[in-house]
């Protein structure tokens, strides 16, 4: 009995190994197209631009936008536009201006007999940026004006009671004045 006891812990065979699972050698370094370069190295421009004018001071955007404007009269590439739109759309500067921006903006979303333009996605984020502040703008603008409309009915409420106060007040003093002079 005690031997078919240690039967139980007899050593079992050992699994077949695992073969090594093969590193996949990393692909073959690919030719680009040369567009993709020039936007990856434009939008690599375009953002330290638009990084180095929202560290400015107030008072040089102004010189700043002149530039830009200047830039892109001259040269009329969407580069100049996109920089020039960015500046109209840095927070809380002197010269943020989305009705500005938009008409930079909008002709990098739409064709013009050719392919879309390159530079249509940062177009189309900045243009969502601006329409999704302007639907805040606008849903605060409703919520201000509906507090204004209570605030009003409240205020024309309270004159109503001290107009009905001093109605009272002068209907007592008369009648005082009354009772005197008998």
């Amino acid at each position: 009995m005690v031997l078919s006891g240690c039967s139980l812990f007899a050593k079992k065979p050992l699994p077949a190994p695992v073969p090594p699972v093969p590193i996949p050698e990393p692909p073959a370094a690919c030719i680009c197209d040369p567009k993709v370069v020039e936007i990856s190295v434009g939008m690599d421009e375009v953002m330290r631009y638009y990084t180095a004018a929202r560290q400015k001071q107030a008072a040089t955007l102004k010189p700043e936008v002149e530039q830009a404007k200047r830039d892109f009269a001259a040269a009329g590439t969407e580069v100049a536009r996109l920089k020039l739109a960015l500046l109209y759309l840095i927070p809380g500067s002197p010269v943020r201006s989305d009705a500005l921006a938009v008409p930079l903006l909008e002709p990098l979303m739409r064709p013009d007999g050719t392919a879309f333009s390159p530079w249509r996605g940062l177009a189309q984020i900045l243009l969502a940026g601006i329409d999704e502040t302007r639907r805040a703008a606008d849903t605060a603008t409703q919520t201000l004006t509906a507090k204004l409309k209570d605030e009003q009915k409240r205020s024309d409420e309270l004159q109503r009671k001290l107009d009905a106060l001093l109605e009272v007040e002068r209907a007592m003093i008369l009648k005082d004045q009354n009772a005197r002079k008998k």
